[in-house]
């Protein structure tokens, strides 16, 4: 990440910058269009049991580490 600039490293502090912050807003601007795209297919209760699948998901993998 230091080599795209993406961050910088200074005494032993990870450091983001412009660029970091940049990539960051794109990610999170696209994660929550896909996010709309996926609810906007599903019912209100479909939502629901996605996400409670999702939570499921989660915590099975937080389990196993």
């Amino acid at each position: 990440m230091a080599a795209q600039d993406l961050i910088r490293v200074d005494n032993d502090t990870v450091i983001e910058t412009e660029a970091g912050k940049d990539l960051c807003k794109k990610v999170e601007k696209h994660r929550a269009e896909t996010d709309q795209t996926i609810t906007g297919m599903l019912s209100k209760d479909e939502t629901l049991g996605l996400v409670n699948v999702l939570k499921k998901m989660l915590k099975a993998s937080e389990d196993n580490k």
